[in-house]
């Protein structure tokens, strides 16, 4: 696939990013999270897009947060890469909600 292919995607996807988090907004506080990935797709990740965090970063601003969870991607277990086991995914849910909570208050 072509860089031009890769870029057309990529910025279809956020421009989607934006229209969901606009209707979101509608019906109250969106926040944004990276969720944890293992580190061998994060490897992966950062090689296909380097720039993640500078590209994200004008439509985290829509939001009312953005939690990054990607320095912690050695915390977790995970089942095949993506998925978290039930008990790391029980830890990402609750700081999640604790990240929710402190912004409520801010």
């Amino acid at each position: 696939m072509k860089d031009s292919n890769i870029f057309k995607i990529i910025q279809e996807r956020l421009d989607y990013l934006k229209k969901t988090i606009e209707l979101l907004k509608l019906h109250g506080k969106v926040y944004m999270v990276r969720l944890p990935i293992h580190p061998k797709m994060f490897e992966i990740e950062l090689k296909l897009l380097p720039e993640f965090n500078k590209i994200i970063s004008p439509i985290a601003k829509m939001t009312n947060g953005y939690l990054d969870m990607s320095n912690e991607n050695n915390c977790f277990q995970y089942t095949d890469g993506n998925h978290l086991y039930k008990k790391s995914g029980q830890l990402v849910s609750k700081e999640i909600a604790e990240w929710i909570k402190s912004k409520r208050y801010q």
